[in-house]
């Protein structure tokens, strides 16, 4: 066990004891051993930690102990194992211990047991099932073998008589300067609420995109408009303006079916050689959509290999064997699906109008003729 000695409470003048004492169930009369803290680490849970490593110096090899504490900190750390303990308080004493009981191939347990039971019914009350009266009266035993050897490790009374006088005069000290602010009258307080704060550039970035007229979706470090093609660099000084511009859309384009997915509306495609090929950003798809199905970010700055290709009349990226055959089919197959939406929107288009000749007396749209006109096999449209 350990004890703080009298000067437990100022760490520069304590000196601590430790305490060890055997005890069997049969309460036979068994070793005591005790001796100073050494070193100029003075703790407690220190002291706790070297009554352990002294016990288990003592033990002969292959040995089995079973040491009781009323250290908590010293039984979990123990518990914890050898990895743990390394970054522990005390941590040299934990590595040396571990090496001991390694070398010496000695099985170690460490319990915990509250100290003072004897006196506190409290204390008892939270004691472990499996602790006794022989635990007690050990444990007292111990406590009064490391009183035993803080005392005679105490710092002598005129050596401290210095310190402690300096800590009383500074007591005196901060309770006078405690009474003296105790005196002045209370400060108001500030019940007006601060002005608001400007928010940071951040928000004001993403309020300004929240509010912008521009389908605004940002690539990196760039803002891009899906419907004006718009670019900014985040860093920009002006990117709050530009994001408050009107949006002017340049073009519309028509989306084509690719597998289970639809080209983003965006991208200006042409069937290219049999592949699918934007004009402005370069992304391509056969029989599956990579880059189509998303917003279109054309190429303002720098070069773009498909796109140079494009130019010159080369292959595409990623392509072999370009251009392929039955494009025809291909486009046949998007011309069908145009087609069939437009001859959709052309009845849902009829079907309101006839309501609304109903209410108003309108001519009966059946003799109006189609509102939208079929394509052509070009994919023109054409009127009778």
């Amino acid at each position: 066990m350990a004890q703080g000695g009298v000067y437990s409470s100022y760490d520069f003048l304590r000196r601590c004891g430790v305490g060890v004492h055997y005890v069997s169930p049969e309460l036979r009369p068994g070793f005591n051993a005790w001796q100073p803290l050494l070193g100029p680490v003075q703790s407690v849970p220190r002291s706790e930690l070297t009554a352990l490593c002294l016990v288990i110096e003592k033990v002969e090899a292959g040995g089995t102990v079973d040491f009781f504490t009323d250290s908590k900190i010293t039984k979990d750390t123990f518990n914890k194992g050898v990895e743990r303990a390394r970054f522990a308080a005390n941590s040299e004493l934990w590595v040396q211990l571990f090496q001991n009981i390694k070398d010496k191939h000695i099985t170690v347990q460490v319990y915990w047991m509250p100290s003072h039971t004897k006196d506190d019914p409290a204390k008892k009350a939270k004691a472990p099932l499996w602790m006794k009266e022989w635990h007690v009266k050990g444990n007292d035993q111990a406590d009064a073998n490391a009183d035993m050897a803080a005392a005679l490790h105490t710092v002598p009374r005129d050596t401290a008589k210095g310190p402690l006088k300096v800590v009383s005069n500074l007591k005196l000290m901060q309770e006078r300067h405690c009474a003296v602010a105790k005196l002045f009258p209370a400060r108001q307080r500030n019940t007006v609420k601060n002005e608001e704060q400007m928010p940071s550039r951040n928000a004001r970035i993403y309020k300004a995109i929240r509010d912008s007229p521009h389908i605004a979706v940002q690539n990196g470090s760039r803002i891009h408009c899906t419907d004006c093609n718009m670019s900014v660099s985040v860093r920009a000084t002006h990117l709050l303006d530009i994001l408050q511009a009107p949006c002017i859309p340049e073009c519309k384009h028509i989306s084509y079916p690719v597998g289970n997915l639809f080209t983003h509306v965006t991208h200006s495609v042409v069937i290219y050689g049999g592949v699918f090929f934007c004009t402005a950003c370069g992304a391509t798809a056969k029989n599956k959509l990579v880059k189509l199905d998303r917003p279109c970010m054309p190429v303002r700055h720098g070069t773009n290999y498909n796109l140079t290709a494009y130019k010159f009349g080369r292959a595409p990226a990623g392509f072999p064997g370009w251009p392929y055959k039955h494009v025809t089919s291909c486009l046949a197959n998007v011309r069908g699906t145009i087609q069939a939406a437009v001859d959709q929107l052309a009845v849902a288009q009829r079907e309101q109008m006839q309501a609304v000749s109903s209410e108003e007396e309108w001519p009966d749209s059946d003799d109006s003729g189609p509102l939208l006109s079929p394509l052509s096999p070009d994919g023109s449209s054409s009127e009778a």
